[in-house]
């Protein structure tokens, strides 16, 4: 999982830092820590292994409230599999605020697309889709 954490500078949001983390196969949390050659390692750190397990643990809720959709991906200009980037689901059924989208490229070198839903047509339909989701 890429994990990407902004902040804002001067009006604007800015990426504060990113990092690659990953489950291996028998649960253990990892981490990249270089790309050529691929190499990682294994999170030992307390306070690490907190932040890390908030991300796969946000990102597991929201995959089990919300089912895999398709969207219209504008860096790609393709339908894709999305999912919701965290956040956005309350900002969705609020109807307020960003509803951003994202879905994987399988790059390491240019991570998730990421892209923000500002057409109301689509944004009322993905609703429509996830309250019938919470209806079963």
């Amino acid at each position: 999982m890429l994990v990407i954490y902004r902040q804002e500078d001067g009006g604007e949001m800015r990426i504060a830092n990113s990092f690659a983390i990953a489950r291996d196969a028998s649960g253990k949390i990892i981490r990249k820590i270089d790309s050529f050659p691929e190499q990682w390692e294994v999170v030992s750190d307390a306070n690490d292994l907190r932040g890390f397990r908030q991300c796969f643990d946000e990102r597991d809720r929201l995959a089990a409230r919300v089912p895999p959709f398709f969207a219209d991906c504008p860096a790609c200009n393709k339908k894709v599999s999305a999912f919701l980037v965290q956040g956005s689901l309350e900002n969705l059924q609020k109807g307020e605020g960003d509803v951003k989208l994202a879905h994987p490229t399988n790059d390491p070198h240019e991570g998730d697309h990421t892209w923000i839903l500002n057409d109301p047509q689509p944004k009322a339909r993905l609703r429509k889709l996830i309250e019938g989701s919470f209806a079963v």
